[in-house]
């Protein structure tokens, strides 16, 4: 065995030393106009491809009448992956005036660290971008005072491309943003600032228990339902999702816009980070982010549950078969009275089966009476008598009963 185990380490270590370092030192295109400069060290894997391994460099400058601009990157690779801490830096300065008469100056600092080609542990971004005029005092040309037009801060924490612990971004002209997470990247709590509004969201174990809005406190009856059949496995199940897979979250805008798309930082040239994945359909790439997870408790529903939303949409697939006919009829009998009121009375009832099927989709997502009523779009929630989620299901295949039964003295079914 002691024999095999030192054939393995001489082989691994043979195996390194074919694979000859090979160092480029050259143009490095970024994207844009501007020639970048990198000088870096890659071999060659088996497939011919070029691994870069190593201390990586890039730096790109230009003076011209019109602006100075420096941007740099510095960092390392392992195997062709990013390691250790990296740097990227820009600073842009207009020596040209824009249409409302302004100079424009940009700053963007990024330190991240990574392991094996995935954020690991801190990360920090800053970008300040100001504004100024110039003005003639004693025939001199003299900087006004700097106008800020954009400051944003990020703080994020990572653990092997899991956001965890505090994440706060600060942009000092709408908003400030700040999640608390677990080791694991579950939320305990976040906050919102957005202009004179504040909204505090607390969780227990991934759970929303209550807000705070203003200093007003509400509570979520998700929770409250949740935590008096917890125990019962087979009557709720808690459906993990994350902020990040919101489309319309601010955390995610944020974090992409300014540390993954940043055109600055040349993620799409420069490889080596495992949160972003080639795709055509997010224009060459797109950023795979993880953390700011949560559950939602959902209810498991019973055998009659099912039964009956089933039946419901076989019920609107007939409308809308039975609508589909009379249309064919009234092609060839455009005045037909009958026809004409048969068109009508289907085309309210598949409104009012619309409405049913929401209602049914409240009904499978949330735990909560209270929720599934406030949810509702006027189909019963007039009915005070509803006191239980099986009375809510019971009054929603009432209301789809009585429409099936009204088209069928019609004939229309």
């Amino acid at each position: 065995m002691k024999y095999f185990i030192a054939f393995i380490l001489i082989l691994s270590y043979t195996v390194v030393l074919c694979q000859k370092t090979i160092h480029y030192d050259g143009d490095f295109y970024n994207g844009g106009k501007i020639k970048g400069h990198a000088n870096y060290g890659y071999f060659l894997n088996d497939d011919k491809q070029e691994i870069k391994q190593g201390l990586f460099r890039y730096a790109a400058k230009e003076k011209t009448k019109q602006w100075r601009y420096n941007n740099s990157i510095n960092g390392s690779y392992t195997k062709g992956l990013r390691d250790e801490k990296w740097i990227y830096n820009l600073t842009s300065k207009d020596f040209e005036k824009n249409n409302e008469g302004y100079f424009i100056d940009i700053t963007q600092y990024l330190s991240a660290f990574y392991t094996k080609g995935k954020p690991n542990g801190a990360w920090n971004f800053h970008l300040i971008k100001t504004k100024h005029r110039k003005i003639k005092k004693k025939n001199r040309l003299r900087n006004t005072a700097e106008i800020g037009v954009k400051n944003v801060t990020i703080h994020l924490h990572w653990s092997h491309g899991t956001l965890i612990d505090t994440l706060n971004i600060l942009d000092s002209s709408t908003k400030q943003l700040t999640a608390i997470m677990d080791s694991t990247g579950i939320l305990k709590s976040k906050i919102l600032h957005l202009n004179n509004t504040i909204k505090t969201y607390h969780y227990s174990n991934g759970i929303l228990t209550d807000s705070v809005i203003n200093s007003i406190k509400y509570n979520n009856p998700e929770y409250t339902e949740y935590t008096k059949i917890r125990n019962k496995t087979k009557t709720v199940k808690l459906q993990k999702q994350s902020i990040l897979n919101d489309q319309s979250s601010d955390f995610r805008e944020y974090i992409e816009k300014y540390c993954f798309y940043n055109p600055f930082f040349l993620n799409r040239y420069i490889g080596g980070d495992l949160s972003i994945k080639k795709s055509k359909r997010y224009g060459n790439y797109r950023i795979v982010l993880k953390g700011l997870y949560y559950f939602e408790p959902q209810p498991i529903l019973t055998a009659n549950d099912k039964a009956i939303i089933k039946n419901i949409q076989i019920q609107f697939e007939q409308i809308k078969q039975a609508q589909w006919v009379t249309n064919r009829k009234l092609k060839q009998h455009p005045k037909s009275t009958e026809l004409l009121l048969n068109q009508h009375r289907l085309q309210n009832a598949l409104h009012i089966y619309q409405k049913i099927l929401e209602s049914t989709n409240s009904y499978k997502k949330y735990l909560s009476l209270q929720m599934l009523m406030s949810q509702d779009n006027n189909i019963i929630t007039s009915n005070n008598k509803i006191a239980s989620r099986h009375e809510y299901i019971t009054a929603i295949e009432n209301i789809a009963d009585r429409q099936i039964q009204l088209l069928k003295v019609h004939h229309q079914l």
